[in-house]
């Protein structure tokens, strides 16, 4: 007899998001986790915004599922909302679906929040079906998911245990012994939405009177089918209902495993020269590229193993900025790394794996010519985007990635938040695909700023001014120690308070200064410009007392960068 395991997590995007902010966020992980805060997930539908989730604070306020998010507030004016990612959670659903192939080899993914497992014959190698239940739950609810579980000869009865069959004594699961027979004694009193039929057709089902399993069951199929406006609707029903007692095969199409892209060669005697690991590399990379080149995928990390004659092991990895499968650019990035590979009392054979891939993106070439230099190098194209990542592979392997990285734009007017140093690796690739579009369409919508200097000091540093006419740069100014006399100065250029923040950035204006002392030296400097505090008669308290501040360090000079 069939066993079917169907895993419901009635809570997945919840609990999914919590998971997710304790390993990326944990300072902020209380307030996600404490379940006395009111807190829901907001999808948008036809140009709405409805409640996609509600933790339990939330619901026992009245908010539910599918509820217009307007209608939350009006009931919870303190409810606390973040957007909800269906790609996300679609994607960690997928990734359980292949983690719960070491429970059993058939499994598949059961709509958006559930699993389904074919466990017949494998629960002996676990000791039993218990056994296998108990470890089962164990992980996934030590992993943070809620998890409903139901085990019966059909996905669809599975299906109804899970959802409507739990019991109320804490069990672990509502496990179905017995066989198909006796299915209709313990599926007929669960209401029709056990069914797996559309909320159409449930409370179509319920105007006829019809409230549970049994109720439909009992009729004669021509009758039923009478009952609806559509054959479609009363086909689903019907189908639904031969499913669940096993009068119709519903067969479980497990997901296709994840491919692997690897090569291997193996030596008929241990290897002991590091001079043949390069060509042996060589080879191993054409054929590792070729497969990722036929898959349309790229590889960020590659990791070469040595297989030792002693049954020891030995890696080196690389990290690409972008999904390569460019075999000579790769074996550039090897080239450095090759000689930390110990091979010991001899190597019998090497591993070449991309342990991470990508889409490959497609790219604009130059309608010109394709250069022949660049063909050596061997670059896809010429195109400066293309160029510039393999320049920052080659740095990253060699320096190493927390050394490497580039500056990403903020949205903000201040010169210290207006943008941040992020590692080079963590562009994704359809972002690096537009990037060199995205910087020609920047600089076109962008209002013109004045110069920047290259180097910015942060935070800003005090300066001690000596002479200085109002709204006008000074004519001398003490910074580290040295005098410095301005000839010529620029400005002032105001940037303006962002009321949006907290802290200084909310309050104070700056007036910059564009200023070149006597040795051709030129400086950026600034002094704050606050608000005047009668503008600010309906804010608290706190905000006025750092006006007032503000107003008392008016006079107060900063260096904030200097010009190369």
């Amino acid at each position: 007899m069939k066993r079917i395991v169907s895993i419901w997590f009635p809570h997945f995007p919840l609990d999914r998001l919590k998971r997710q902010v304790r390993v990326e966020h944990p300072g902020q992980a209380a307030r996600f986790v404490d379940e006395t805060l009111p807190f829901a997930l907001v999808v948008k539908d036809n140009q709405a915004l409805h409640v996609g989730a509600a933790n339990q604070a939330a619901r026992q306020g009245g908010v539910a599922a599918g509820m217009a998010l307007a209608d939350a507030f009006a009931l919870l004016p303190g409810l606390q909302t973040r957007p909800l990612h269906s790609a996300r959670d679609a994607a960690v659903l997928k990734r359980l679906a292949r983690w719960c192939v070491a429970y059993a080899p058939w499994t598949t993914v059961d709509g958006k929040d559930g699993l389904l497992l074919d466990i017949t014959g494998t629960a002996r190698v676990f000791g039993g079906e218990d056994v296998l239940l108990r470890r089962l739950t164990t992980r996934l609810r030590g992993a943070g998911f809620t998890t409903h579980i139901g085990v019966a000869p059909t996905p669809g009865a599975a299906w109804a245990l899970a959802r409507f069959g739990m019991s109320k004594d804490g069990a672990d699961a509502a496990v179905f012994h017995g066989g198909n027979a006796a299915l209709p004694a313990v599926l007929g009193p669960l209401p029709i939405e056990a069914l797996r039929v559309t909320p159409q057709d449930a409370r179509t089902l319920r105007r006829l009177g019809l409230l549970t399993i049994a109720d439909v069951k009992a009729l004669p199929r021509v009758s039923l089918a009478r009952r609806f406006s559509s054959s479609a609707g009363a086909a689903t029903v019907v189908t639904r209902l031969d499913q669940m007692f096993a009068q119709q095969a519903e067969p479980i199409s497990p997901l296709a495993p994840a491919q692997i892209f690897q090569a291997r060669t193996a030596f008929s005697e241990p290897v002991l020269d590091p001079q043949s690991f390069a060509l042996h590399l060589t080879d191993l990379l054409q054929r590792l590229c070729q497969d990722l080149a036929l898959a349309d995928q790229g590889g960020r990390a590659l990791t070469l193993v040595a297989c030792r004659c002693d049954a020891s092991r030995h890696q080196i990895t690389i990290q690409t900025a972008r999904a390569s499968a460019d075999a000579a650019h790769l074996a550039k990035l090897f080239e450095h790394k090759l000689p930390e590979l110990d091979p010991g009392f001899g190597i019998d054979a090497l591993v070449l794996m991309a342990t991470r891939t990508e889409p490959l993106a497609p790219e604009q070439s130059d309608l010109k010519e394709p250069d022949l230099k660049n063909q050596v190098r061997g670059l896809h194209s010429n195109t400066h985007s293309n160029a510039v990542a393999q320049l920052m592979d080659r740095l990253s392997n060699r320096l190493g990635a927390e050394h490497v990285f580039q500056l990403k734009a903020c949205a903000s007017h201040w010169p210290e938040y207006a943008e941040r140093g992020q590692a080079a690796g963590e562009v994704p690739a359809k972002s690096a695909v537009r990037a060199s579009v995205n910087t020609f369409v920047d600089a076109m919508e962008c209002p013109s700023l004045p110069p920047r200097p290259l180097r910015i000091l942060t935070p800003p540093e005090v300066i001690d001014v000596e002479k200085c006419l109002p709204d006008c740069a000074p004519t001398h100014f003490r910074w580290r120690r040295v005098r410095h006399h301005v000839v010529r100065a620029s400005g002032p250029e105001r940037i303006l308070p962002e009321w949006w923040r907290d802290g200084e950035r909310q309050t104070a204006a700056r007036d910059y200064y564009d200023v070149e002392d006597g040795a051709g030296r030129r400086f950026w400097i600034f002094r704050n410009h606050p608000v005047q505090r009668e503008e600010l008669a309906d804010t608290d308290q706190a905000r006025r007392d750092h006006v007032d501040a503000d107003h008392r360090h008016r006079d107060q000079w900063r260096l904030h960068g200097v010009f190369a």
